[in-house]
């Protein structure tokens, strides 16, 4: 009904020189028309205002049974215009009343109350199409205020933390029209930002944050200079990022005024359409975005759902109040289905199971399936196989039906590949209580494997190195922690030519700066035989360690404590001890560092990281080449106008390199895999980019048996390339396999429903791979190491 409150006082407002509310409980419809019943006494009135010019502009009763009014006050016709507030107890009686001043003409402002009992208030000016947000405290005192930019402000709500989500669109020359979502903390601070670009521009009249933490929007999206609006709904997970889009219109205007979550996941929408006889609408949407149902009205302006599952809509139909009741719908069942493999191949069987399907009653008796390929299969089974004649990607439907024949169908789309990937053999947790993740990891000669990362479980401090031994099956057979009582962090490990491990990463426990490289060798059993640090007064720290043919050590990193910028590229060398024979630092004005390091086969050094001080772009890939004693022979720059970076580097098996990062400037997504193919010289040959629909990042690299590449990293969302499960809406480990010419052969994605991601990969001796990072999918503590062994022997398609 507060919907319908404000609806109405706009209709009046332009009418009203003297701020006055008169407040009943259903005093707001008496000019509508008699009923016939006895209309209600006028209980209280009141009046505020000066010798100037007032206007209302809404109203709100608040969490104390007062009210909050929102208007405007002027000495003058001709003098400036400025918000005012006026607050009230239960019996309409001033408690304090404030003014803030407009920024510009036509300024809209949206005032609502807090979990504080105080207000936010986003205000705009659509002729300096600015946005602010301030919050005010239940006395009516700014508390803050920020800017957020252009664009105009369409719709905010508190969230659960506190903070607040803020829908807003706007138009650029540079950008085109864009829909922008921002989540504040309390404070009003930006903890992130999403921009939905396209050719369409969007309008959100709500939002609310959903049962699962994300967000639904809701509103009207048209094409500019189009003369008709549609239906538009989005969901996004909890850090804004798309899950779905529900469009659907006709010829004429129609929008979604408002969204609600009902108890079973589910959407209901409240619209207005001009398309069909200028109706109210209200429609179902399941927790996937498909249509349920839809109903149509006239005269209706506002609805609740009721105790009893059914609906209350109120309106006004030839001068009479209308109220209209809907009962319960009748069980409905909801179609939900799995498939594995994810990423199948030619003939392979793929398993499709709709186990997860459910109805109300439990009383599902049919599965209907439409496989995409002309192939279909009526059963009461809930699990089937099918397998495919060739690639492509196909559009799997099944529809579930229960015993009142009410039916709900869902599909998903399923890649076939041309090569089938190695399936997983084994995959392996380990970890405590705290935050555990493994950077690196390599197969052993006793064909066992070694990773090393960071651990808040166990050791000493905030976080420690951590070692861990894992027999070829991934047991673990014994694990090791070095720091102190700070933070220390381990990079990359490699076993040494005497069976013994070193260790690479930064320390703040230790050391004569903020973080110093911290270098840690041990025996076989993984016992330390000595440690050394590197560093200055600032911040340093090492990301990539190799054995040199010497018997020595070559680390890389970035350094603040030496160089020309903010940060440097730092090479350190040293003996088979551990003492330093010579470092150097690469760089320029700006921030610049190193990601990895290999000897190359003439006794010099690759380098692969990241440059702001180089290159057109933000950030761009950063190839150096050094000789022996570390004197650069030559650097190369990759990127484009915005920001890229390597993470992985390895000299290929034609005297070239490979490199593999993440890029911003090329590809389709947000953030895309990059690999670079160079000549002896850093010369490109040719570059790829591999990217699904939300955010991807390669973080490794190595050339294969074949002579091909394959990459890892991790992936946010992905309609094709990766397989969407119920909840699969965060981040799975990603792997693309490619030709020696960079096209990609096969890909595969390991997950569920958490921040799941792959930091290292290695071909293993059987051809598999093994692969390392962490996971908060599986996990004993808030995140854990992650080891996955993929099978050996590639199964080509018939």
């Amino acid at each position: 009904m507060d919907i319908t409150l404000i609806e109405r006082m706009m209709k009046w407002k332009k009418q009203k020189t003297l701020l006055m509310v008169i407040l009943s409980a259903i005093l707001l419809f008496a000019d509508i028309g008699s009923t016939g019943a006895t209309p209600p006494e006028v209980e209280w009135n009141r009046t505020f205002g000066g010798a100037g010019i007032e206007r209302a502009e809404f109203v709100k009763q608040t969490s104390d049974n007062g009210y909050l009014l929102v208007g405007s006050t002027r000495v003058c016709r001709e003098c400036p215009e400025d918000v005012w507030l006026v607050k009230t107890n239960a019996k309409g009686e001033e408690q304090w009343n404030k003014t803030f001043r407009k920024t510009g003409n036509d300024q809209f402002d949206f005032f609502q109350q807090t979990s504080d009992d105080g207000y936010i208030r986003m205000t705009g000016s659509w002729d300096n199409y600015s946005i602010a947000m301030g919050k005010i405290d239940v006395n009516g005192t700014m508390e803050w205020e920020k800017p957020f930019g252009n664009g105009n402000i369409y719709t905010t709500q508190q969230t659960s933390d506190g903070g607040f989500i803020i829908g807003s669109s706007a138009r650029s020359a540079q950008e085109g029209s864009f829909f922008k979502l921002v989540k504040t903390d309390s404070a009003g601070d930006e903890q992130w930002n999403k921009t939905f670009k396209g050719t369409l521009r969007y309008k959100a009249n709500t939002i609310q944050q959903t049962l699962d933490g994300g967000y639904i929007i809701g509103g009207s999206t048209d094409s500019w200079g189009v003369c008709h609006s549609d239906f538009w709904l989005m969901k996004t997970d909890a850090n804004g990022n798309e899950q779905w889009t529900w469009t659907s219109g006709g010829s004429n205007h129609d929008w979604i005024k408002s969204v609600h979550q009902t108890a079973d996941g589910s959407y209901i929408l409240r619209g207005w359409t001009f398309s069909y006889d200028d109706d109210f609408w209200l429609i179902k949407i399941d927790s996937r975005g498909n249509m349920l149902w839809v109903k149509t009205f006239e005269d209706v302006e506002s609805f609740q759902q009721t105790s009893d599952g059914g609906y209350i809509l109120a309106g006004d139909k030839d001068s009479d109040l209308m109220l209209i009741k809907l009962e319960k719908e009748p069980p409905t069942p909801t179609a939900l289905f799995i498939y594995n493999p994810k990423h199948p191949g030619v003939e392979q069987l793929t398993t499709f199971n709709a186990s997860l399907s459910y109805d109300p009653d439990e009383k599902i008796t049919n599965y209907q399936w439409n496989f995409g390929d002309g192939n279909t299969l009526n059963t009461t089974e809930k699990t089937i196989s099918h397998s495919y004649a060739s690639k492509g990607t196909y559009n799997v439907t099944v529809t579930v039906k229960n015993n009142n024949t009410a039916m709900h169908s869902t599909n998903r789309k399923v890649t076939v590949q041309q090569i089938t990937p190695p399936q997983m053999e084994w995959k392996q947790t380990i970890g405590g209580i705290g935050f555990d993740n493994a950077n690196s990891v390599q197969q052993t000669c006793d064909g066992g494997y070694i990773s090393a990362g960071k651990t808040g479980s166990y050791g000493s401090g905030g976080g420690n190195f951590w070692l861990v031994k894992t027999d070829s099956n991934g047991k673990e057979q014994w694990n090791r922690t070095f720091g102190g009582i700070d933070y220390d962090y381990a990079r990359s490990v490699m076993q040494t030519f005497d069976g013994g491990y070193i260790l690479a990463g930064n320390t703040r426990s230790y050391g004569a700066g903020e973080s110093d490289v911290w270098l840690v060798k041990t025996d076989a059993r993984g016992y330390e035989q000595w440690n050394r640090t590197f560093g200055g007064t600032d911040r340093d720290s090492a990301s990539s360690v190799t054995q040199s043919e010497d018997g020595g050590y070559i680390l890389a990193g970035k350094t603040y404590s030496y160089g020309a910028g903010r940060s440097d590229v730092w090479l350190v060398k040293t003996d088979s001890k551990g003492y330093e024979q010579w470092n150097k630092t690469f760089g320029g004005i700006n921030d610049d560092r190193a990601e990895s390091v290999r000897q190359t086969s003439d006794g010099g050094y690759i380098l692969a990281g990241g440059t702001r001080s180089f290159g057109p772009g933000w950030s761009n890939v950063w190839l150096i080449k050094i000789d022996t004693n570390g004197n650069m022979q030559w650097n190369q720059t990759f990127g484009g106008n915005r920001s890229d970076w390597a993470e992985s580097i390895q000299q290929t098996s034609d005297g070239g390199f490979i490199i593999a990062g993440t890029t911003t400037s090329y590809g389709a997504g947000h953030f895309d895999f990059w690999l670079i193919k160079t000549d002896s010289k850093g010369k490109e040959q040719w570059n790829q980019t591999f990217e699904g629909s939300g955010d991807d990042w390669a973080s490794s690299v190595i050339q294969t048996f074949d002579g091909g590449y394959v990459i890892a990293g991790k992936t946010g969302l992905l309609d094709d390339n990766v397989n969407y499960d119920q909840n699969d809406d965060l981040d799975d480990v990603w792997l693309v396999k490619t030709d020696s010419k960079g096209n990609m052969e096969w890909y595969n994605s390991f997950g569920s429903t958490g921040f799941d991601w792959a930091n290292c990969i290695q071909q293993t001796s059987d051809g598999g791979y093994i692969i390392a990072g962490k996971t908060d999918s599986y996990r004993a503590g808030d995140a854990d190491v992650w080891l996955i062994k993929l099978e050996g022997n590639l199964i080509q398609a018939k």
